[in-house]
């Protein structure tokens, strides 16, 4: 190997003089040019190396194994598609959130919904209306059509199977009309849930309140609740009362606000 005067690397020595080779013939080709001198057996290699990778008819190995060559005209296997509601499920049982999150798609939500269903016959013709998903294998699912019409809750763990394992309640036979920037409490109480202590928030909220947010008086922390039929829905850990619980608009300003009282 030497340098031009153009700074670009020549081939010199055996290796500038190798022909073109077939395929077929490179076995007699290494053998007479390892006779020859070592240079033509590197160069023998060399070649060996550029039509096997041409020809792509071996195996290539690198430090992580084997990887075999695709066949022309052959279909690679099409990737795993991965099951969104392993994701979900896993969001489920883990950590409380104070921002809820869609658990529909879930078998586990509709295993529960039914369970649900089957430990009070009067919510089998009512829609799910809110569904609040925060974690710890929790929910709290509210039944109702509208927020006049007759609703139900249901608080359910992730290990439930009978309907002996979900509390069942009615929230209100029928309800007085909401204004549009209204909020109230229909149900706000401390309860066990499971195997731990929560407070349960469930109202109505007028069409104007996009967003429902908990405020408490200690820490001013907030907790987003899960909306839907113009219901929402809220679980937290422990007995701390909020400070109120208020309805947003879709600039952020409040609209409609209340301070429930905890039983």
């Amino acid at each position: 190997m030497i340098a031009s005067r153009d700074g670009m690397a020549r081939v010199s020595g055996p290796l500038a003089r190798v022909p073109p080779v077939n395929p077929g013939d490179l076995g007699g080709i290494c053998q007479e040019m390892t006779r020859r001198s070592p240079l033509s057996a590197i160069a023998a290699l060399v070649i060996a190396a550029v039509v096997g990778a041409a020809c792509g008819d071996a195996p290539v190995t690198t430090s992580g194994g084997t990887i075999e060559p695709t066949v022309a005209g052959s279909t690679p296997p099409a990737p795993a598609t991965p099951d969104p509601t392993s994701a979900i499920d896993a969001i489920i049982q883990g950590d409380w959130r104070r921002v809820p999150f869609d658990a529909r798609p879930s078998p586990d939500v509709r295993r529960l919904d039914a369970t649900c269903r089957s430990a009070e016959p009067r919510i089998a013709g009512l829609p799910v209306a809110v569904i609040d998903a925060r974690g710890r294998g929790r929910l709290v699912i509210v039944y109702a059509s509208s927020p006049t019409s007759a609703a139900w809750e249901c608080l359910a763990t992730t290990i439930a199977v009978t309907a002996a394992d979900v509390q069942v309640r009615a929230l209100q036979e029928s309800g007085e009309p909401l204004a549009d920037d209204d909020i109230d409490a229909v149900d706000y109480r401390v309860t066990e849930f499971g195997d731990l202590t929560g407070v349960i928030l469930v109202g109505r909220v007028g069409t104007l309140g996009v967003k429902v947010i908990t405020q408490f008086d200690g820490d001013e922390s907030y907790i987003y609740g899960s909306r839907g039929t113009g219901w929402y829905a809220i679980w937290w850990r422990g007995t701390e009362a909020i400070n109120a619980v208020a309805a947003t608009d879709i600039h952020n300003l409040v609209v409609g606000n209340v301070v429930p009282e905890l039983r």
